[in-house]
């Protein structure tokens, strides 16, 4: 694109949470059965978690308990790990038509889903170069230390300061990828470099909106967990109170996953635009 969009932040996340809100139920009857597949897959993960801690805390050695526990349950990390993963790029592909097309019913596993897959994992990977560069750099800056130890002061507060950059440019990095997972849900090609050029003079706005959003509610979701969960241990031992509190914030949790992805299709929707079929200004209204 010629021109550069000014992302509006916190107009942007306000119709976030506004939207989520208000639309709960319509995002959640949107997506029903990859909400079964999720929720199938944190509480497979749950009981499996909750027993193994219980056989840990009997043990001398919890650590060891809890991989032995684990152990015994092996054969259904595959399955919670396609239940969940399944559950959620499911649901957020049909979260991102519905926030941005108005679609409300979409069923089956398709090229969409394919494509938001596969960008989801050159995203990955990418978060995986990024930080494996980190490291390596961290490896070398230490050793450097090491060989000048007169100088070892300045390079440890150097090294420091330039990690504090690195972890903010990351988050820079990710969010502004992630623009990329919108788009194929809407039949584009989801393609890393588009995303990254899109985005350009807008990664600080993005990083803003992500703290506004993702990181706020995630904290309160977080908070939400310990409270409800300290409640309930009050009247239940640790295992059945895992299982409940999981049960009982399971509602916060989709919110979160909503948050997540509607977030993305709203910052897409301002920064690209929409396709010039998907519908027009009354799809624009659906997060607003």
């Amino acid at each position: 694109m010629s021109d550069v969009r000014k992302f509006l932040v916190f107009k942007s996340a306000r119709e976030v949470y506004s939207g989520v809100t208000r639309h709960y139920l319509d995002l959640f009857s949107s997506a029903p059965l990859a909400i079964a597949a999720y929720v199938a897959g944190v509480l497979i993960f749950s009981y499996v978690s909750g027993n193994a801690t219980r056989t840990g805390m009997s043990q001398e050695e919890p650590g060891s308990a809890m991989m032995q526990a684990w152990g015994h349950h092996v054969w259904l990390v595959p399955i919670i790990i396609i239940l969940v993963t399944v559950g959620v790029l499911a649901s957020a592909v049909r979260w991102h038509r519905f926030v941005l097309l108005g679609e409300r019913h979409r069923a089956g596993w398709g090229s969409y889903e394919n494509g938001y897959l596969w960008s989801s994992l050159k995203i990955g990977f990418s978060i995986f170069g990024v930080i494996l560069v980190g490291a390596l750099l961290v490896v070398f800056t230490s050793a450097i230390s090491k060989s000048y130890g007169e100088l070892a002061s300045g390079v440890k507060t150097v090294s420091f300061i330039l990690l504090i950059v690195a972890y903010f440019w990351l988050f820079i990095f990710v969010t502004r990828l992630s623009l990329a997972l919108p788009d194929v849900a809407l039949g584009g090609k989801g393609a890393l470099g588009q995303a990254w050029d899109r985005s350009r003079d807008n990664g600080w706005r993005l990083l803003g909106y992500w703290i506004l959003v993702q990181a706020a509610v995630g904290i309160g979701a977080k908070i939400i967990d310990v409270i409800v969960f300290a409640l309930i241990s009050q009247v239940l031992d640790a295992f059945t109170a895992n299982i409940v509190a999981t049960v009982v914030t399971l509602p916060v949790s989709i919110y979160v996953l909503m948050i997540g992805v509607t977030m993305l299709s709203v910052a897409y929707r301002e920064i690209v635009g929409l396709p010039a079929d998907s519908g027009g200004p009354d799809a624009e209204r659906v997060a607003a």
